[in-house]
């Protein structure tokens, strides 16, 4: 394990998303530099390349990578089946590690990171960035203290233009968790953060009118043991011109609302007039989605700390249940309703 003050990271898995979240985010944050990359694909190596400064070592296998050892900590942005195997690896070789979402495909697996990190003491980071959004920062702090009263009902509306993926990549959305994990596990994990904790039950009525074996529409409902209810609704078909992705909190003394899309706050209470709030500030770095930035630095700071990350594997773990749990009552077809004690 390497003492310098600069954080050398690696990253393994170098697709679309590595390339677009992960690598433009890391050449902007000073004392952090790639040290090395790992991918089976020359043509994602490429691509990576181009994106980088310097010239970190090249892998095929993560296990060459290992063994190499030149780096503080690592980036896993493999395909989630891989997840468990790649990220024990590195944990009892004694490295810190930010893995992508989903921590991995079954609650077991994730079950056994968790025991892992622990086991360890070294930092284990999932990959939701949301939480670190300035936006969704600001609307967590309004609501530990208490500018809203207690929450009593959030809400939640995905609208999206993404039936050309669901038609093309339809095995993205049928993987464990399906739709719920590859393009909702953001929302619903803002949803159990603001509520205070995960849902007691959840249940799920949604369709497949794009044809596919992909849910590409519906609704969902979650309830929480501090009475809070949640409510989501998405569509993967709507128009372009009609996308919407909003957020709200009710409060018996407030509300809020947040517009994903744009990054607007709207606060208001019984005690004050509305106000509108636009995060992140005009010229922040991170790029091009919120809170990557910000998700990187902290993964960097764990490091030269030695402490836990925010979002830890515990809250993976009990987002891919939770995913699993939405995936299982859409499948009965029957709106039913789905313990999380189960």
């Amino acid at each position: 394990m390497m003492n310098a003050k600069t954080i050398r990271l690696a990253i393994i898995g170098l697709g679309n998303w590595a390339r677009r979240a992960y690598l433009p985010n890391l050449s902007l944050i000073h004392g952090v530099e790639i040290a090395a990359l790992c991918t089976r694909s020359r043509e994602n190596l490429e691509a990576a390349l181009s994106l980088v400064t310097g010239s970190p070592r090249c892998f095929e296998e993560y296990g060459s990578m290992l063994g190499w050892g030149e780096f503080d900590g690592v980036i896993v942005a493999t395909a989630a089946g891989g997840h468990r195997e790649i990220v024990e690896s590195f944990l009892r070789a004694g490295y810190p590690v930010l893995c992508e979402k989903p921590l991995a495909p079954t609650v077991e697996e994730c079950d056994g990171l968790v025991r892992t990190a622990a086991a360890t003491g070294l930092p284990l980071q999932v990959g939701l960035e949301f939480r670190y959004a300035p936006n969704c920062v600001r609307v967590s702090e309004v609501l530990r203290s208490g500018g809203i009263g207690r929450p009593s009902l959030i809400w939640c509306h995905v609208f999206r233009d993404k039936a050309r993926s669901v038609l093309t990549e339809s095995e993205r959305y049928t993987l464990p968790g399906g739709v719920f994990s590859e393009f909702l596990c953001h929302y619903l994990d803002l949803m159990t953060w603001f509520a205070g904790g995960s849902p007691a039950s959840i249940t799920v009525d949604a369709g497949r009118r794009l044809g596919t074996p992909s849910f590409d529409h519906g609704s969902l409902q979650m309830a929480f043991a501090n009475d809070a209810v949640a409510s989501l609704s998405f569509s993967m078909f709507a128009p372009r011109q009609s996308e919407e992705v909003r957020l709200g909190i009710v409060g018996d003394a407030g509300a809020v609302e947040l517009d994903l899309r744009t990054g607007q706050l709207l606060l208001s209470s019984t005690t004050r007039a509305p106000e509108v709030v636009q995060l992140p500030d005009p010229g922040h770095p991170s790029q091009p989605y919120p809170g990557c930035y910000e998700q990187i630095v902290d993964f960097a700071e764990c490091i030269r700390a030695r402490r836990a990350p925010k979002v830890d594997a515990a809250i993976g773990r009990n987002l891919v249940a939770l995913t699993l749990a939405a995936d299982a009552s859409a499948k009965a077809n029957t709106k039913r309703r789905i313990s999380m004690s189960d």
